[in-house]
């Protein structure tokens, strides 16, 4: 949880709320599902750093849901939970100013933590029990 909130602080700056609808509505153009549009034209160590960041920032929930999964079994097993919780922070930026939705940053951190959820699992672990016990 201070992980996922600690990323949606991140991901949300510069905590600006976008207050259009018609400006929302624009940011889920057809555009944004072509990888690299966004970073394809820049040659600067900014595009460099910005794929780094999305992918070393899931990279550790990918491992923790290696060993530690929210559930073993059903919707939630190993780590799809990262892949939703990705997918959702990208499509909620856009009701944030001046923030945009880019498919590369999803597949970036899909690959982030699939690596990590792999890495963990190559390295011997196996899930100690579920996040969330069924019995409550």
């Amino acid at each position: 949880g201070a992980y996922g909130s600690w990323f949606l602080l991140w991901a949300y700056r510069p905590y600006a709320p976008e207050t259009s609808l018609t400006a929302i509505a624009s940011k889920l153009t057809a555009e944004w599902w072509i990888p690299l549009r966004l970073l394809g034209g820049r040659l600067d160590m900014f595009s460099v750093v910005d794929v780094m960041v999305a992918f070393f920032l899931f990279l550790p929930l990918g491992a923790l849901l290696a060993v530690w999964p929210i559930r073993l079994r059903g919707s939630l097993r190993g780590f799809l939970p990262a892949l939703y919780f990705a997918g959702a922070v990208e499509l909620s930026q856009t009701m944030v100013l001046g923030r945009t939705v880019d498919i590369t940053d999803f597949l970036v951190q899909a690959a982030g933590v699939g690596i990590g959820w792999a890495i963990v699992r190559r390295a011997g672990f196996r899930p100690y029990g579920e996040q969330l016990s069924r019995k409550r």
